[in-house]
């Protein structure tokens, strides 16, 4: 009567406590009260004899029937008791206890647990185990009676931290011992949120450097405005920067200023953003809360690129994450003393922000445990280099210019990988800034076309793979490095190849290859990395792979009538000019005049002249140019 009608097929605790003092009725519904009544006498056909009726759709008692009121649904567990209890006593999960915190908790102020026990029981001893929010190990402090059913106790100030607070109950009593909560309350306990005043990063912000920045915790005020001006002043582009990724690129915050929709850059649990300052910065935060350990942090994915976070303060291991869909693979973590990325991060850390990549078009999750990890590890369970076993090996490929980086390029093979997209092939982050960016080619997939790692099944006599260059940086050297994770089967040869120049480098041999930018950013080159067979790789590479040397050879036959054959090499890819000279030194003919590739080649002058008519016989001279070097040979024509 007068209450909301629960039909939602799921299991309630429901509770009616009358209060004879009072004559007073009251249900309680999951600990809440839904509505009271006062007692009234109710004619219900059966005389002096009162009826409590529950559970069955319809029942007819006495001449009373259609009883619409009634519950209707199954019955778990009745509990009946003659004393007048409260609704927490009756709720089994709670176990008799009921549990309170004195006030809000603040970071270095003492906290009083409140307990309360049942008036007909007994406790011998009452133990409060406490910890810091996500920590592996618990003290405790034993509760103090303040009378026979309540209890208190008080965890140090010092324990009291802006990570969190966790802590459970224990009652000891007549030999049993119950604990609130009561299913496996060590790895579940309760979460208390602490509040601050202020928190300092633990994150520095280097000068002229792109970092990505998060907030763990909950704030009173997440804006940018009250998060960074203080330290860093009003917005100014010309002194700090300040990005966002939204959708399919980067938006600014002064963008977003001029709109009016600044909020989207608002310091909330689980986001990240970029910044960057003229001078070295630190920054910290206002008033605010830790966020609650109680359950994992959901992170949602768009499709593609996100900039993430982990709310808590204390670093989650990226294997003890879990993901809704397998296309979330991995963490993307931006070194700004590097300016680079890294692929396959292990660890998720406070202050920090990452990218993930979501292959799905449609909204995926990452679960973060408020679970502190106990080592930072160097490598993730999921990584592309993880337990590698016989058979399988990698190539890691890193590029290096003036103050940037990309370190992590890996091909090569494993047992688990597919030909076509798999947990293996890495997508390749968007650069930021000034930057480096080597990535492996796929234009033939739907997916995205660059890739920081591709690794393929085992079974083949050779691969390639088609790699993309592109930079900011003009006219600077950049070094290309490689090493090789677990050795190549017997026999098998690995080659680099520069496609612009023809350049090959037997990757076996040296480890690593140098090359400058170009005159305007930014600069694009394509490679070629080759392994397998030797005979696999010289017929995939279609160019000599051993070192070719800058020669012209001698023309045959010669003396000749009326043909002759010109033979030539080239030590890499550039532009060749082939002409034929009379004694005078006049021009006869253009034989070549166009870019070619490195290796060997082959002319045959056929005895004309430019306009297509027989030269008399006599001595002729042919000239090679190529850079800046010239050969020249003689040639005699006999007619």
């Amino acid at each position: 009567k007068g209450t909301t009608w629960v039909s939602d097929n799921a299991w309630h605790h429901v509770a009616f406590v009358y209060d004879h003092t009072q004559q007073r009725g009251s249900l309680y519904v999951d600990g809440s009260l839904e509505f009271y009544e006062t007692w009234r006498s109710t004619e219900t056909g059966l005389g002096d004899k009162q009826s409590l009726v529950m559970g069955a759709k319809e029942v007819k008692v006495g001449s009373v029937s259609n009883m619409t009121s009634l519950l209707e649904g199954d019955i778990d567990e009745v509990r009946v008791s003659n004393k007048v209890r409260k609704p927490w006593e009756f709720l089994f999960l709670r176990s008799g206890m009921e549990i309170t915190l004195q006030g809000t908790p603040t970071v270095g102020t003492a906290q009083q647990v409140n307990i309360a026990i049942p008036s007909d029981t007994s406790a011998k001893t009452i133990t409060v185990f406490y910890r810091k929010a996500g920590e592996s190990t618990y003290q405790s402090v034993s509760a103090t009676p303040l009378d026979k059913t309540h209890y208190r106790a008080t965890i140090p100030g010092t324990e009291v931290t802006a990570q969190g607070l966790e802590f459970y109950v224990q009652k000891t009593s007549a030999g049993k011992t119950i604990t609130q909560p009561v299913y496996d309350p060590i790895r579940k306990p309760i979460s208390a949120s602490v509040q601050f005043q202020t928190l300092s990063s633990t994150l520095s912000l280097p000068a002229k450097k792109y970092t990505m920045i998060s907030v763990p915790g909950v704030l009173s005020k997440p804006s940018v405005k009250d998060v960074l001006q203080d330290e860093l002043g009003k917005y100014d582009p010309y002194t700090w920067r300040f990005f966002a990724w939204k959708d399919t690129g980067y938006i600014e915050y002064s963008d977003t200023l001029a709109l009016g929709d600044s909020a989207y850059f608002n310091f909330n649990p689980g986001k990240a953003f970029w910044i960057i300052t003229d001078k070295d910065k630190t920054f910290g935060v206002g008033k605010g809360s830790s966020y609650s350990t109680a359950n994992p942090f959901e992170l949602n994915l768009n499709p593609q690129w996100n900039m993430v976070s982990s709310p808590f303060l204390f670093p989650v291991a990226w294997d003890d994450c879990a993901v809704s869909s397998d296309s979330v693979t991995t963490l993307y973590y931006y070194d700004s003393t590097i300016n680079g990325y890294r692929v396959d991060w292990p660890v998720m850390e406070p202050w920090k922000g990452y990218f993930i990549y979501n292959k799905k078009i449609k909204t995926a999750k990452v679960y973060v445990p408020p679970r502190k990890t106990s080592t930072l590890a160097k490598i993730s369970k999921r990584s592309v280099l993880a337990d590698l076993t016989e058979g399988e090996w990698i190539l890691r490929i890193s590029a290096e210019g003036k103050g940037c980086t990309d370190l992590d390029n890996l091909v090569g093979v494993r047992h688990e990988a597919s030909p076509t997209w798999d947990r293996f092939d890495l997508v390749e982050p968007p650069p930021i800034g000034e930057y480096i960016a080597l990535a492996i080619e796929h234009a033939d997939w739907q997916e995205e076309k660059l890739y920081a790692t591709d690794i393929r099944p085992p079974g083949e006599k050779g691969y390639v793979w088609r790699l993309r260059f592109e930079s900011s940086l003009i006219q600077e050297n950049v070094t290309l490095r490689w090493s090789l994770i677990q050795n190549l089967p017997e026999g098998w040869v690995a080659y680099w190849v520069d496609e612009e120049t023809g350049t090959t480098v037997n990757m076996l041999q040296n480890s690593s290859y140098i090359f400058q930018t170009g005159k305007k950013k930014p600069t694009v080159k394509k490679f070629s990395l080759l392994v397998g067979t030797p005979e696999f790789v010289e017929k995939e590479s279609e160019i000599p792979l051993m070192p070719v040397a800058f020669a012209l050879a001698q023309n045959y036959p010669n003396p000749f009538n009326p043909t002759t054959t010109l033979e030539y090499s080239l030590p890499k890819n550039g532009q060749v000019v082939l002409k034929v000279y009379n004694l005078l030194g006049q021009t006869v003919c253009t034989l070549v005049d166009e870019v070619q590739k490195k290796g060997f080649h082959t002319v045959v002058w056929d005895g004309r002249n430019a306009h297509g008519m027989p030269v008399p016989s006599g001595i002729y001279f042919c000239r090679l140019e190529f850079m800046d070097k010239v050969l020249v040979r003689k040639m005699v024509l006999a007619r």
